[in-house]
C-alpha cells in the first residue's frame, strides 16, 4: 500500500476542507454585515425622511404610482425633454464666452453700461448742497451734507436694477417661445402648447416678485447705511486736502477778472460744496461697482436658478391631470377642418 500517496491525498483534502470552511465563514460574515448595515441605516432615517429622499430622487414617483395611461407618459416625456433643453440654454448662457450669450449681454453690457452712465451731478446739485449746508455748522458739516445728499442719489440706482430683472424675465419668455416653436409635439397639440406657455409665464411672473423685492432691498441697503470707512472711500480729510490744494493753485494763477471771486471761495461755502461733491463722486463709484456685481447674482438666484430647479415640478403639478389628458392631446385640425 502506498502510504505516502494516501497521506498526501488526505492532506490535500484537509486543506480544501479548511479553505471551504473559511470561505463559508466569510460569506456568512458578509451577509451578516450587509444585513446589519442596512438595518442600521434604515434605523437612522425616519420613514417620512426616507420617503422624501425617494421622492427627490424621482420627481415623478407619485405620478407613476397611479398607473399612467399612454398620454400621461407622453406628457412626462415632453416635460422632461423641454426641461433638458431649457437647462441647457441656461448653462450656455452662463458661459460668457458664448457668442449667443444674450443673458450675459444683458448683465455685462446693458446693465453694466446703464449703471456706469448714471451721473450723480446735475445743474441743480450745487444749489441743493448749498441749501443743506446752511442747516449744518462746524468743521465736519461737509461730511454731514454728503451723507444726506448721497442717500438721495442712491435711489437713481433702483430703476436700472429693476429694468435688468425685467430684461432677464423677457429673455426667458423668448427662450420659452423658441423651444415651443422647435418641438413638433407643440405644433401637433395646440392646447398643450397654450397650457405649457401659460404655465411657464405664470411661474416666471411669480418668481419676479421675490426677485424684484431682493433687488430693491439691495439698493435700499446701500442707502440705509453709508460706510464712510470703506477702504476705497476718499474720506472727509483727504477730500478737504485735495480741494484746498486745487483752490490754492487757482488763487496763485487767477484769471484777469476772477481773482477776487476765487479768494472768497472759503467765505461763501464753495470749498464745502466741492468737498461734498468729491466725496459723492468717490462713494458713488464704490456703489456702482457693488450694484453691478450683486444685482445679477440676486437675479440669478431668485429667477434663473429658481426656474432651473423648480419649473419642472410646476409643469407636472399644473398639467398632469388624468381628466384633462384628452383635451391636452387634442390634435390640431388642418386648415378648413372643423
Amino acid at each position: 500500500m502506498d502510504y505516502k500517496g494516501a497521506w498526501s491525498t488526505n492532506n490535500r483534502l484537509h486543506k480544501l476542507a479548511a479553505q471551504s470552511s473559511w470561505l463559508c465563514r466569510i460569506s456568512q460574515v458578509s451577509r451578516l454585515r450587509k444585513g446589519t448595515t442596512a438595518h442600521r441605516l434604515s434605523s437612522l432615517f425616519p420613514s417620512h425622511l426616507k420617503d422624501n429622499i425617494e421622492q427627490q430622487q424621482n420627481p415623478f414617483a407619485e405620478v407613476k404610482t397611479l398607473g399612467e395611461p399612454s398620454t400621461a407618459g407622453m406628457l412626462l416625456s415632453i416635460i422632461t425633454n423641454f426641461m433638458k433643453e431649457f437647462r441647457t440654454v441656461i448653462e450656455r448662457k452662463e458661459d460668457q464666452s458664448s457668442s449667443g450669450d444674450r443673458m450675459g449681454f444683458i448683465f455685462h453690457h446693458l446693465f453694466d453700461t446703464s449703471i456706469k452712465n448714471i451721473d450723480p451731478f446735475d445743474p441743480a446739485l450745487d444749489m441743493d448742497i448749498r441749501t443743506i449746508l446752511y442747516a449744518f455748522s462746524g468743521p465736519t458739516r461737509a461730511m454731514s451734507v454728503f451723507q444726506v445728499v448721497v442717500k438721495q442719489l442712491i435711489a437713481r440706482l433702483k430703476e436700472p436694477s429693476l429694468k435688468c430683472c425685467q430684461l432677464v424675465h423677457d429673455e426667458f419668455i423668448l427662450v420659452l417661445e423658441e423651444l415651443l416653436e422647435k418641438k413638433p409635439a407643440f405644433h401637433r397639440y395646440p392646447t398643450l402648447r397654450a397650457r405649457f406657455h401659460s404655465t411657464v409665464v405664470n411661474f416666471l411672473n411669480k418668481a419676479m416678485v421675490p426677485t424684484t423685492k431682493l433687488v430693491s432691498d439691495i439698493v435700499a441697503i446701500k442707502a440705509c447705511y453709508i460706510n464712510t470707512r470703506h477702504p476705497d472711500f476718499i474720506g472727509g480729510l483727504n477730500a478737504t486736502i485735495i480741494v484746498r490744494a486745487r483752490m490754492n493753485i487757482a488763487q496763485q494763477h487767477p484769471a484777469p477778472h476772477g481773482s477776487e471771486s476765487r479768494i472768497r471761495v472759503h467765505e461763501d461755502g464753495t470749498a464745502d460744496v466741492e468737498i461734498t461733491k468729491l466725496m459723492i463722486q468717490s462713494y458713488f463709484s464704490i456703489l456702482k461697482r457693488d450694484i453691478i456685481d450683486v444685482v445679477p447674482k440676486a437675479i440669478w438666484l431668485n429667477l434663473v436658478e429658481h426656474a432651473a430647479q423648480n419649473l419642472e415640478r410646476a409643469l407636472v403639478n399644473e398639467l398632469y391631470n388624468e381628466e384633462e389628458m384628452d383635451e391636452l392631446f387634442t390634435e390640431s385640425q388642418p386648415d378648413g377642418g372643423k
